[in-house]
Order: C-alpha cells, then structure tokens, then sequence
C-alpha cells in the first residue's frame, strides 16, 4: 500500500504543477505523509528520506504558488 501511496503522491504532485493548483498539493503530501508511515510500518527504510525530499519539494512549490 505504500507504494501505491507514493504513487498517487506523485500523480497529484504533476496535476498540481500542470495547474491543479493548491489542493492538488496538499493531497500529495498527504499520500506521501502516508505513504512514508506505511514505509516504517513496513521495515522499508530506503524510501523514507526520498519521500521526505519529495513532501519538502511539494512544500517549496506550493510556497511559490
């Protein structure tokens, strides 16, 4: 389920960038949010600091929006 987390993180992350605007941004977060516990639930412990830069890059975006 992380995964696919991650990856709706990501979809909303590039409908966000193409004009999705504010909403779009703060659902990735939240996939990615849930995505990286699902990570440490898991045992996974690789893909913990690339979600983290990911949700930090969706922060600076929405940011500059």
């Amino acid at each position: 389920m992380a995964f696919a987390q991650n990856n709706l993180g990501d979809v909303s992350w590039n409908r966000a960038s193409y004009g999705g605007g504010k909403a779009e941004y703060q659902k990735a977060i939240g996939f990615f949010e849930n995505a990286k516990q699902g990570f440490t639930e898991a045992g996974y412990t690789m893909p913990i600091p690339l979600t983290d830069r990911k949700v930090d890059l969706v922060k600076k975006q929405m940011a500059k929006k």
